[in-house]
């Protein structure tokens, strides 16, 4: 068993991550970023009910003031920037504050178009990570397992049900519903057809080593 500090979104992936390390028995924390998103109140939502569903206490910080000091109609745009690695470093204090070993990622293995969603980045992270003498390290147990999203979403149905997986927030926008248009929409909604279509098994764990 380690202690966990897990970048909490409310989206699928964190979620079925959470219930799955807690199901190994690990000690899971979650660190929920405002980056002033737009879909942001649909993901505090999927937080709050998940902070009580599973039980996992969830901690929250901002980077929303220094994003608002350089984000223009015409400048660049988060989606430019490794946000991981942002995420990743504002969650060290946290993850002191809670004595944690490692911090988790929700990657899956259909995140490798993003150069902050890759066992590449990953080993680079804690590389400085061990330069700079820090003792946490990140973690991101769906890529070492080779999971794709198809196969998040089956462990998702598998562990959560149709009604909790339903509570999850992926998509973009801030609607009262999700838009099903938008990349993170279909990318979930097709997740979800193919992991219809997988063997039903057991998964094996999913942290190894730290």
């Amino acid at each position: 068993m380690i202690r966990i500090l897990l970048l909490f979104s409310g989206g699928l992936d964190s979620v079925t991550l959470a219930t799955k390390l807690k199901r190994e028995g690990h000690e899971v924390f979650g660190l929920f970023v405002d980056r002033g998103q737009s879909n942001l109140e649909r993901e505090r939502e999927a937080v709050a009910y998940f902070e009580q569903r599973l039980p996992i206490d969830v901690k929250c910080t901002s980077i929303r003031d220094w994003r608002d000091s350089w984000k223009r109609l015409d400048g660049v745009s988060d989606k430019e920037l490794p946000r991981n690695a942002m995420f990743a470093f504002a969650a060290l204090p946290f993850a002191r504050e809670i004595d944690a070993d490692a911090i988790a990622l929700g990657c899956n293995t259909d995140d490798t178009a993003v150069p902050d969603g890759s066992m590449e980045f990953v080993h680079a992270v804690n590389q400085v990570l061990s330069v700079t003498q820090q003792r946490e390290r990140l973690i991101a147990p769906f890529l070492d397992e080779k999971m794709g999203k198809a196969e998040v979403a089956h462990t998702a149905l598998q562990l959560l049900g149709e009604t909790d997986v339903a509570k999850t927030w992926t998509c973009w926008r801030g609607k009262v519903t999700p838009c099903r248009e938008c990349p993170a929409c279909r990318s979930r909604d097709n997740a979800l057809k193919q992991a219809s279509g997988l063997h039903a098994k057991p998964a094996a764990p999913i942290i190894k080593k730290v």
